[in-house]
Order: structure tokens, then sequence, then C-alpha cells
């Protein structure tokens, strides 16, 4: 859990990052007794731009991961959180906190990357479901924690809590293990076991998720030597997987549902909450910040609430190392193409 709890701060970072700009901006205008302080437009790319600085991030991160591991992306990932909230916390121009922003689009790179992986490849297949569920939650109780500091503090103390967050983050970094994973596709077969009997223990579940694990990546790395590269080939065998249903049908599922939650305004109510809910309760004695708190409290009640009397399959009912065919391939393909890209 203490491993998985790195892995948390990345997505409570970026929940206090998301929901800062709805608390601060008011704030600077007031202070400045001018709306002209932060002007509509460059109000709207305050939010907006900590998302399109994490797109090339999306594609880098994994690179790292592929070739200098897990533990080091993660550090790295952490230091630039830590740097963005320090920039943030010593802004005295919007200029300045933009550029905190853009940094801080390292860490929303990083939640579908790095972040996922450390939860998952760091914890038992027992646990797992539950810990990523809680790293969705997590976001929106920094979001919640945001929106708290700014309605009761002044706003540059979300950037000192999110020094301190970032600084918990980076500490877990330093301590964390390389993954088992990465280090058995790296042939350092003895390594890997060290750190996965660290991790997962030396019960026989165990031991024999660890020895799938090596086994496989010893085939794997055996079938690579075997069989002669061909770019056609894996364009090919790229194209069959990607046409199976075992790929699309999650993939468009997973869209759906992600369709909806945009679609539902909740993404541009959680930035304009304050300007929603004054023009929504004018006229009545309604504070829109705590109307916008009382929300933050639902969406959080609304994630926790899945977890009471939740019952977690067994280890053997979860998912093992042991990988199907499809996935294989998909691999191969996804290695392929950062070898042709990057030698």
């Amino acid at each position: 859990m203490t491993i998985s709890s790195g892995g948390w701060t990345c997505y409570f970072i970026m929940g206090m990052s998301f929901g800062a700009s709805t608390v601060f901006i008011p704030q600077i205008r007031k202070e400045a007794n001018s709306d002209d302080a932060i002007s509509e437009s460059t109000a709207s790319w305050i939010p907006a731009i900590m998302v399109y600085s994490g797109l090339p991030w999306t594609c880098i991160l994994p690179i790292f991961m592929k070739y200098i591991g897990r533990k080091y992306t993660f550090m790295f990932v952490s230091v630039s959180n830590l740097i963005s909230f320090i920039v943030f916390y010593f802004s005295v121009t919007v200029n300045q906190i933009i550029i905190s922003q853009v940094i801080n689009g390292i860490n929303t790179g990083s939640h579908f990357t790095v972040s996922v992986m450390i939860i998952t490849e760091y914890t038992s297949p027992k646990h797992r479901g539950f810990f990523l569920t809680v790293k969705s939650a997590t976001l929106f109780w920094g979001i919640l924690m945001s929106n708290a500091i700014g309605t009761f503090f002044h706003w540059r103390n979300i950037g000192l809590a999110g020094i301190i967050c970032s600084a918990y983050g980076l500490l877990i970094a330093i301590v964390l293990p390389e993954s088992p994973f990465w280090l058995a596709t790296k042939q350092r077969f003895e390594r890997a076991a060290d750190t996965h009997r660290w991790m997962m223990g030396f019960g026989k579940q165990a031991e024999t998720d660890l020895e799938k694990l090596i086994n496989y990546q010893k085939n794997l790395n055996l079938e690579a030597q075997q069989n002669k590269f061909s770019l056609k080939g894996y364009i090919i065998g790229y194209l069959k997987i990607i046409s199976k249903r075992q790929f699309y049908k999650p993939l468009v599922l997973c869209l759906i549902v992600h369709s909806l939650y945009i679609f539902s305004g909740k993404v541009v109510f959680s930035v304009y909450a304050i300007d929603i809910i004054s023009k929504i309760t004018a006229g009545h004695h309604i504070s829109p910040y705590t109307a916008m708190l009382v929300l933050d409290g639902v969406t959080v009640l609304s994630k926790q609430g899945i977890f009471p009397n939740k019952t977690f399959p067994t280890q053997e009912q979860t998912f093992q190392p042991t990988i199907n065919k499809t996935t294989t391939r998909l691999l191969r393909v996804t290695d392929a193409f950062s070898i042709i890209r990057f030698s």
C-alpha cells in the first residue's frame, strides 16, 4: 500500500492542479480589483494548457519506462511535480503560473502511463482492483482539497500543499525498487526474483506468479532471437491484432464510458464551478464556494461508495502474469516500432 500511495499521489496532485484554477483566478482578480488581471481567454488557457502539454509525455514516458525502467521514470515525474509547485508557489505573474501548469503536464502524461504501471506492477493481483479504484477516487480528493484551500485560505497555500505531496511522492520514488517485470524483460532474472519476493512475499501463489513471469520472458527472448525482423510482417500482424474483437471491443467500451463523463459537463464544471454556480444562484442567499465544496464532497463520496462490502476475487480468479497470444504479438509490434523509431 505504501508503494501504491506513490502512484496515488500523482493522481492527487493532478486533481489539485486541475481544481486550483477554479479558486485562484477569482482571488487574483479580486486582489487586482479588476477582471482584466486574468482575461477570459487566459482563464480558459490556464487549465487547458496542463492537458495539452501532457499529450507528448504520454508518448515520451513509455519510452523512458522501456529503456530506463519504472523507478527512474517515476522519480523524474516526482521531481517535475516538485518543480511545478515551487514555481506555482512563488509565482507573481500569470505567465509564471502558466509555466508551472506546463511543467505539470508531465504529471498529466504520467496519469495514463507510469502512475498506472506503478500501481499494477507493484501490487499483488488480490488487491490490484482495489488500489486502481482508489486511484480514480484520489483525483477527486485532490480537486476537493484544492478548492477547500482556495475557499478558506490564500491560493498560494495550494502550492505549499502540492510541494509537500510532491516531496512525499519523490521519497517513495527514491526507496522504490525497480519493477520485477522490467528486470525480467532485461533478463536480470535473479534481481527480478529478489524484488518480486520483497514485494509479494514467499507465498505459494507469489512463487507461482514469479515462475510464470520468468518462464514467459525466457521464451519470449528465445523466440525473438530465432525470428528475423520484418517490417511488413509486423505491420500486417499489428493490423490483424487491432481488428480483433479482443482489442477493439474493450477500447470502444472505454471510449463510450469516458465520453459519457466528458459530455456530461463534469470536466467543464470542475473548472468553471464558481462562475456557473454564481449564475444559477443569483438572487439567492447561497455562497457559490459552499455549493462548490458540497458538490465536490458528493463526487468524492460517490467514488468511495463502491468500497464498502466489496468482495474481491481470490488470486486464482485474478489476472496472472501469463499473457495470451494476441497480447504477445501486440507487445512485439510495439517494441519493433520503438526500435525502428529510435535506432
